[in-house]
């Protein structure tokens, strides 16, 4: 099967590309690591909901809701809290080299799979990067989509070694 950019993709092939454990980590991890259920059971619940009806609850200390004078539940927007992620370290190469890594929170990412593809945004969006297509400019930040392969959604770890032969071999033509 040819590659696929995630552009040429309906909004629904889209959102089920995104939902994969492999687009929604960027990073290696042991196989038994596999986030693709808690996304897919998040955008389930999520599905014909607005994400602000998720956002976090304030929690007093003794573990029960805060409530504004109204008797309402009091909710934070999770953009103005910190710590919502989940910070991971690695080892890049066995050395003293580490880095960290940020898990982004699922419900979130979650949230923003489904905004980019509602239909209009999609739209828009497709839209939108068709304009920049150019003849002489090849767009290769946008990872391409191949279902036979494992973690075609990744980045090419070589860094941009692909694209720079081919800019080569067409700079000699």
């Amino acid at each position: 099967m040819a590659h696929v950019a995630l552009i040429d993709m309906t909004a629904v092939e889209a959102r089920k590309v995104l939902l994969k454990n492999d687009s929604y980590i960027n990073f290696d991890l042991p196989n038994y690591f596999n986030f693709s259920p808690l996304l897919n059971a998040i955008s389930t619940k999520m599905t014909g909901s607005v994400w602000q009806e998720f956002q976090g609850i304030v929690i007093d200390d003794d573990g029960k809701p805060k409530t504004a004078k109204d008797g309402s539940e009091i909710r934070k927007n999770p953009g103005y809290q910190f710590g919502v992620n989940h910070r991971i370290v690695v080892n890049k190469n066995s050395n003293l080299s580490w880095r960290p890594l940020e898990l982004t929170h699922p419900v979130l990412y979650v949230a923003l799979a489904h905004l980019f593809t509602d239909e209009e945004n999609w739209k828009l969006l497709t839209e939108r990067f068709k304009s920049f297509k150019r003849d002489t400019i090849e767009v290769a930040s946008i990872p391409p989509v191949n279902h036979l392969i494992r973690n075609q959604i990744r980045q090419n770890r070589s860094g941009s070694g692909g694209r720079r032969a081919n800019s080569v071999a067409s700079n000699l033509d």
